[in-house]
């Protein structure tokens, strides 16, 4: 028997297409040229984040009882990493941005108009990992779309916000303070 065409798109690009990232070689860092690489290297993160998400869409259906409170457990997680993302945005990378003339009103916008949502869906997974629950692949994946499909469409759109032309007009004092501001771990 022949094996099945492969599908047009891996199963992480859907249902919720990733960030097609900038066509600059990425052979610098945020250290070296913040303007030249922000956008890229926010990108990369996005596409983390899109990729999580839809690695729970395509497992919440078929997730076996046995596994379930280690699904919720990974669930939990990616909304931790959106978290954690927009948390350091919003006490870092935005006041610096609009202190230097940069308009971050729509991506803030943005954060709030998925907030209530994501935060239906990590109280139910909350509720499933405490027993109050049991888990249904149908609803979590309801409860994932109303928020991702907002956060998706914010996640690309915020790209554009640091791209280098915008980003060349900004005091490269600034930007050099905002890469010493990131809250990093060490590399192994």
């Amino acid at each position: 028997m022949a094996n099945p065409p492969p599908p047009e798109l891996p199963a992480s690009d859907t249902p919720w297409s990733p960030i097609t990232l900038p066509s600059y070689p990425f052979l610098g860092s945020m250290e070296q040229d913040p303007v030249a690489h922000m956008a890229g290297e926010m990108a990369v993160i996005h596409n983390f984040i899109i990729r999580s998400l839809n690695a729970i869409w395509h497992n919440a259906p078929v997730v076996a009882p046995k596994d379930t409170q280690d699904f919720v457990a990974y669930c939990l997680l990616a909304l931790q990493a959106v978290h954690s993302h927009h948390d350091s945005e919003e006490t870092i990378v935005f006041p610096r941005l609009t202190a230097a003339g940069v308009s971050m009103t729509q991506n803030l916008e943005q954060h709030r108009a998925f907030d209530d949502a994501m935060a239906s869906f990590e109280t139910y997974l909350n509720q499933v990992k405490g027993g109050e629950a049991v888990f249904d692949g149908a609803k979590a994946r309801e409860l994932l779309v109303a928020f991702t499909d907002p956060l998706v469409l914010h996640l690309h759109e915020e790209i554009s916000t640091l791209q280098p032309e915008t980003l060349q007009e900004v005091d490269k004092a600034v930007l050099k303070k905002l890469v010493k501001g990131r809250q990093r771990r060490p590399r192994h």
